[in-house]
């Protein structure tokens, strides 16, 4: 992408099937480092077998500013080769591979044990282990066609009713090299000026860590003081290159995006992918704590992002979707006012993320923020609302056992929704929670 197509591009042009790719091509003609892209697979591959590594990258239209993380991507090297290798000899019976990847073996017996042991992931891995042996077609066509397995897009679809993935998931990828180093997922804060969210990690000693900095480098609070956190320098210099692509032309002015970086063992900064965030809005008047008393039920939250105000009744949806327990999932609307983030759904998470009010974790600072480093789904569940919180759930029992029950039964039977309402009140710096002493039964609604 060169020359006058490129003065021309716009991220969120829905002709934009590769978003990464393009948006990657952008942000490097603008100055700054971006890993080598390569023009097609077998290139990619030629790079492997020289001894470099690569990652098929998945690209969906969605890939700029809709759901996150719904399609897998492959890193190539020798080691996820020989890995590969190993982890098919495990299954002794595996069918052709037409078989496997049209979901006919979603789950195989593992040597040895009589428990099912290879998912989608695992199969993916086994693909990736033959990529030098077979033509480079074919193995994206194995990658592609099990991409319309993965359990989250599956649900995505199902929630939405949306089937545009299904474009993606059989054709796009684009082909990267790999540089080893340490993931980093930063986020401008959107009510807090020059606060900034960061959660990375570490393939080679699989460190986690997250963080909440400012624009001059310096830690305000942290899970686990990862050796990037101690150099206020680096910080300092990531915080500049995040400002300098957020404000380049193509992009909304005062967008908070979630970007991905990566920082190599020499300390060089290079551009993964630009997800669009929430906009900055000032922060309101700070709260004052002796109006949150703990006799009445509040509890001081252990992390705030996003501000509601002084104070709001939110019905909250726990734990549970519909059908849990049956085996199945249902229908979901595409409204949800709150989640009280104890249910595990990458598909509903994108699907609902952005149009929550609120989003309410049991984990705490620490819980979370480790969390994000996992992938973007947790990313999502944190970034997208207008607001997120985090208490200690160890700690503190929001929930009374009866009514968690109560919702639980309810929520089982598949064709209703059962919520509780919790009043939330947060200005961006702290904030304070309880279970509204006015409506202490479920919620029921219909799906």
């Amino acid at each position: 992408m060169t020359g006058e197509k490129l003065r021309n591009w716009t991220p969120d042009d829905p002709a934009n099937l590769q978003p990464k790719l393009q948006i990657g091509n952008y942000v490097e003609s603008a100055g700054f480092a971006v890993p080598l892209r390569f023009e097609t697979f077998d290139d990619a591959l030629d790079s492997v077998r020289h001894g470099g590594a690569i990652i098929v990258r998945s690209e969906s239209p969605y890939d700029y500013s809709g759901p996150s993380g719904l399609l897998s991507s492959h890193v190539i090297s020798s080691e996820s080769i020989v890995a590969g290798k190993r982890l098919q000899s495990f299954f002794p019976s595996l069918p052709d591979e037409q078989g496997l990847v049209m979901g006919e073996a979603a789950i195989l017996p593992f040597r040895g044990t009589d428990k099912a042991g290879a998912g989608i992931h695992d199969l993916q891995e086994i693909i990736i282990g033959k990529s030098l042996e077979r033509q480079p077609a074919e193995t994206l066509k194995l990658l592609s066609r099990l991409n319309l397995h993965e359990p989250a897009a599956k649900r995505y679809m199902e929630v939405t009713q949306d089937r545009r993935l299904l474009d993606s998931a059989e054709s796009c990828f684009s082909f990267w090299e790999y540089i080893p180093g340490t993931n980093v997922t930063l986020v401008a804060d959107d009510v807090m000026s020059n606060n900034y969210h960061l959660v990375g990690s570490n393939r080679i000693d699989l460190q986690q860590f997250g963080a909440i900095v400012n624009g001059e480098g310096s830690v305000k609070r942290y899970t686990s003081l990862a050796p990037l956190l101690a150099n206020q320098h680096a910080l300092e210099d990531m915080v500049r290159v995040y400002e300098g692509i957020r404000e380049l032309p193509p992009f909304t002015p005062g967008d908070c995006p979630l970007m991905e970086l990566q920082v190599d063992a020499k300390g060089h900064i290079w551009f993964l992918q630009y997800h669009k965030g929430r906009q900055y809005r000032p922060a309101p008047a700070e709260l004052s704590e002796d109006d949150y008393p703990t006799s009445e039920g509040w509890i001081r939250l252990d992390a705030v992002r996003g501000a509601i105000g002084a104070l709001t009744t939110v019905k909250a949806a726990v734990s549970y979707p519909p059908g849990y327990g049956t085996g199945r999932f249902s229908p979901l609307p595409l409204t949800e006012e709150a989640s009280l983030g104890f249910k595990h759904d990458s598909g509903l998470h994108e699907a609902l993320a952005h149009r929550r009010t609120a989003y309410v974790s049991g984990r705490g600072f620490a819980g979370v923020y480790d969390g994000m480093s996992n992938g973007h789904e947790l990313a999502s569940q944190w970034f997208k609302p207008q607001v997120s919180v985090a208490y200690d759930a160890t700690r503190h029992n929001i929930i009374p056992a009866p009514l968690h029950n109560a919702m639980a039964e309810i929520t089982a039977r598949g064709d209703h929704m059962a919520r509780v309402a919790l009043d939330l009140a947060t200005d961006g710096r702290e904030g304070f929670l309880r279970l509204n002493p006015d409506i202490e039964q479920p919620i029921i609604s219909d799906v």
